[in-house]
């Protein structure tokens, strides 16, 4: 409920509301508006800059998945060719140790003289 107060009374609290008012105006000044709006515009610059770098890492990724299975198809190949050289170079082996202990061969006969 309002309470009847005095020309004088309400002038005096007036007074009172304006000192307070100034206060709190002095401590906590007014917003600078442009720098609130470029503050703004750099934020939203800045979030198209993060979702441009998050979309670059996620194709990063995929580059880096796609190298791996590379490398894996790659070391797989690379055990089956050392398997099949090796195969070859016992087979060698074995066709020279053949020739050397062969004494003599006929080409007309086909047959290998051994060595005894």
């Amino acid at each position: 409920m309002l309470k009847d107060v005095s020309k004088e009374e309400a002038l005096r609290t007036i007074g009172e509301f304006s000192l307070r008012l100034s206060a709190i105006c002095t401590k906590f000044p007014k917003a600078d508006w442009s720098r609130i709006d470029s503050l703004e515009k750099e934020l939203a610059t800045t979030m198209v800059e993060l979702q441009e770098v998050k979309a670059s890492a996620s194709d990063l990724k995929t580059q880096f998945d796609r190298l791996n299975v590379m490398k894996a198809e790659h070391a797989k190949c690379a055990g089956l060719l050392k398997a099949a050289d090796d195969r070859a170079k016992e087979e060698q082996q074995k066709a020279k140790e053949a020739t050397t202990s062969c004494k003599s061969y006929s080409a007309t006969s086909m047959t290998c003289h051994w060595s005894t």
